[in-house]
Parts: C-alpha cells; sequence; structure tokens
C-alpha cells in the first residue's frame, strides 16, 4: 500500500491553522485538533468536516484520542481536558495546574492517561481525572501511548520508557542510548 498524495480540504470547511494532533479510532472516522485554537476537523465515511470548537479557556490543544467515534479527549496546550462524546465536547476540566500537557491516549472510554512537559502522568477512569503525579523526577516526559488500561508506555526527553501495567509506571529505563 502507497499513502496518497496530499489533498487540501473543500474551503466550505475552513482550515486548522496549525494541525497538531489527529486520532483515527476507525476507517471511517477521525478527529484532529489544533495547537494554536481550540478548532476540530472530524473525518466520517469519506469526507471532512467542521467539528467546532472545543469550549476551551485557554488556546490551542496539544493533543487528541479517541477509542470509537463516541469517545474522545483532548488535552490542551496548558492544563485542562476535554471529552467528546460523538456530539459535543464537555467544559474545561483543569487536571494539570502546574503543568503543561503534552499528549493524551485513550484506548477506551473507561481509560486515558496524559503526560505533561515535566515528571507527571494524569488517568481518567470513564468519570474522572485523578491528581498529577510524578513518575519520571528530573526530567521531561514527551509522550504517551496506551494500548490497554492495563499496559501503557511513556517516554521522556533523555530516551528512556516507563511502562504502566494497571496500576503503577516502572522505573525509567534507557531505551535511546
Amino acid at each position: 500500500t502507497k499513502w496518497s498524495q496530499p489533498a487540501g480540504l473543500p474551503s466550505s470547511v475552513g482550515e486548522l491553522g496549525e494541525p497538531d494532533s489527529v486520532s483515527c479510532p476507525t476507517v471511517r472516522f477521525c478527529m484532529a485538533v489544533d495547537a494554536r485554537d481550540s478548532a476540530t476537523l472530524v473525518f466520517k465515511s469519506s469526507r471532512w468536516s467542521s467539528g467546532g470548537t472545543i469550549p476551551s479557556t485557554q488556546t490551542g490543544m496539544a493533543s487528541v484520542s479517541c477509542s470509537s467515534p463516541s469517545f474522545c479527549a483532548a488535552v490542551s496546550n496548558g492544563s485542562d481536558a476535554f471529552t467528546f462524546n460523538g456530539t459535543s465536547w464537555s467544559p474545561a476540566t483543569a487536571i494539570d495546574p502546574a503543568g503543561q500537557l503534552s499528549t493524551v491516549s485513550c484506548p477506551s472510554a473507561r481509560f486515558c492517561a496524559a503526560v505533561d512537559y515535566g515528571p507527571n502522568v494524569v488517568t481518567f477512569n470513564g468519570t474522572s481525572w485523578s491528581k498529577p503525579s510524578a513518575i519520571d523526577p528530573g526530567t521531561y516526559l514527551q509522550a504517551v501511548s496506551c494500548a490497554s488500561a492495563s499496559f501503557c508506555v511513556a517516554i521522556d526527553r533523555k530516551g528512556n520508557a516507563l511502562t504502566f501495567n494497571g496500576s503503577t509506571w516502572s522505573a525509567p529505563v534507557n531505551a535511546d542510548p
């Protein structure tokens, strides 16, 4: 299989000023968020359209993760998280008041993990977000990806990986010497 050629969006859809993240839980649904403001784009079936605006008190989204067309979570470039129920976005929830969020990963509507550009991780249980927990003191987390509620991997800027087993995070292990 080959990658398709880039295709512009129809002018009637508008555009993301600076697309920062996209998540596609199915071949017929994707959600994209903008790094400069709270705009979203949705891909349904075979067309892109405006997904509206996330009701943000801050500007710009850092990351989006969708487990299905009826559940997405997005984190702002600041400290806020938002959830999508298939129709609309929730109001802002401050989940990391002292941090700046970088990525979120949601393998289901009942579990998400988000990391900040610091040592912290925050998890979502389907209803609420945990308090920030420092899992990698002394460095900055870069990204997180979760296959399930019992397996996640976070990476930091020093080339270390940390794994989550559903209850605890491992110590950093150098993955890129």
